[in-house]
C-alpha cells in the first residue's frame, strides 16, 4: 500500500466508532432508573467494549508488529486463565517453559516467518513441555499435566494467533486494505456474531441449543448471528478485502457456526471448572478468555478460507 493507512481502512474504523458511540449513548438512556448494581454491570461492560475496540484499532492499524506484542499479551492472560480454570498441576518448570512459548510464536510472526509458526509451533509445544515433565519423572498426573498444557497453548495462542497471521495475505493492488483488511474483517464478524447471537437469542430465543454447555444459547440465537454476520460480510469485504460478495457471504457463515463452537469450547472448560466467568480483568464482561472464546476456532477457520479463497 502506497497510501497508509488505507482510507477504506480509516473509513471503516470511523464507523466502527460511530456505532460504539451510538450504542453507548443509547445504552446510557436505558439505563435509567435501573437497579444500581445493574447500572454499574452495563457501564462497566460498556467500559470494556471501549477498550477492546480501542486495541483492536490500534492493532490494525500499526500493522503487524503490533498486532504481534497486543496477541502474545492477550495470549498471556488467557493463557493464565486457562491454567488456573484447567487446574493444571504442573511444575513451575513447566509453567515457564508454556508461557516462554508464547512471545516465541509471535516473534516467528512478526520476524515475517509464518510458516514456521504454523509448523514449529505445535511441534515444539508438544516435544519441550512433554520432555520436560518426562524428565521430572513425575508418572502420577503424566497425562493429565501434558496434555492440559499442550492444549492449553493450542488453544489462547497456535490457533488464535491465526489472526495475526492474516496481516501476511496479499490484497491486489488497489484492492481491499491489505492485511490489515483482513484482520479487521475477521475481528469485527466474529464480535458482531456474538453479540447478535446474544441479541435475538435473549429477545426472541426459545428453543435451547446447548443447554448443559450454555443454557442462553438457543436456535434463534444462531440463526439471526448467522443473518447478521453473513449480511455484515458482504458489506464490509468489498471496503478491506479482495472477496467477491459471493465468498464474503461464504466466510460470514463460516465464521458465525465456527465461532459458536469456540464459545462453546471456552463454554466446557468453565463448566468443569464450575465458574461462569473465566477471569474479572473486562469487568463486566469475564476474562479474557471470555472475550476471544468465538476467536480461539473463527482465527485459524477463516485463515485457511481466505488462503484456500485467494490462492
Amino acid at each position: 500500500m502506497n497510501d497508509w493507512p488505507c482510507p477504506c481502512l480509516l473509513w471503516v474504523v470511523a464507523a466502527m466508532l460511530a456505532v460504539l458511540t451510538a450504542g453507548t449513548l443509547v445504552r446510557l438512556l436505558t439505563l435509567r432508573g435501573t437497579a444500581a448494581a445493574l447500572a454499574k454491570s452495563r457501564i462497566d461492560s460498556l467500559r470494556s467494549w471501549w477498550l477492546v475496540a480501542l486495541v483492536v484499532i490500534v492493532a490494525a492499524l500499526l500493522g503487524t508488529i503490533a498486532a504481534c506484542v497486543v496477541f502474545a499479551v492477550v495470549s498471556l492472560l488467557a493463557l493464565a486463565e486457562f491454567q488456573r480454570l484447567a487446574k493444571t498441576e504442573s511444575s513451575p518448570r513447566v509453567r515457564a517453559i508454556a508461557f516462554a512459548i508464547i512471545p516465541a510464536a509471535y516473534a516467528l510472526i512478526g520476524l515475517g516467518v509464518p510458516q514456521l509458526f504454523q509448523t514449529l509451533i505445535p511441534l515444539v509445544t508438544v516435544v519441550l513441555l512433554s520432555v520436560t515433565v518426562m524428565c521430572e519423572e513425575r508418572l502420577s498426573g503424566f497425562l493429565n499435566t501434558t496434555a492440559k498444557s499442550v492444549w492449553g497453548i493450542m488453544i489462547t495462542t497456535y490457533m488464535l494467533g491465526h489472526a495475526v497471521l492474516l496481516f501476511d495475505l496479499p490484497s491486489p493492488e488497489g484492492v481491499g486494505a491489505g492485511g490489515a483488511g483482513w484482520f479487521l474483517l475477521l475481528v469485527l464478524l466474529t464480535e458482531t456474531n456474538d453479540i447478535m447471537q446474544a441479541l435475538v437469542g435473549r429477545h426472541f430465543g426459545h428453543r435451547k441449543l446447548a443447554p448443559i454447555l450454555s443454557p442462553n444459547k438457543t436456535w434463534e440465537g444462531l440463526f439471526g448471528g448467522v443473518a447478521s454476520t453473513i449480511l455484515l460480510a458482504m458489506l464490509l469485504a468489498p471496503w478491506l478485502t479482495s472477496l467477491t460478495l459471493m465468498h464474503a457471504a461464504i466466510g460470514g457463515a463460516l465464521i458465525s457456526i465456527i465461532g459458536l463452537f469456540g464459545d462453546l469450547n471456552i463454554s466446557a472448560l468453565k463448566r468443569d471448572a464450575g465458574v461462569k466467568d473465566s477471569g474479572t480483568l473486562l469487568p463486566g464482561q469475564g476474562g479474557v478468555l471470555d472475550r476471544i472464546d468465538s476467536l480461539t476456532f473463527t482465527a485459524p477457520a477463516f485463515y485457511y478460507f481466505v488462503e484456500a479463497t485467494i490462492g
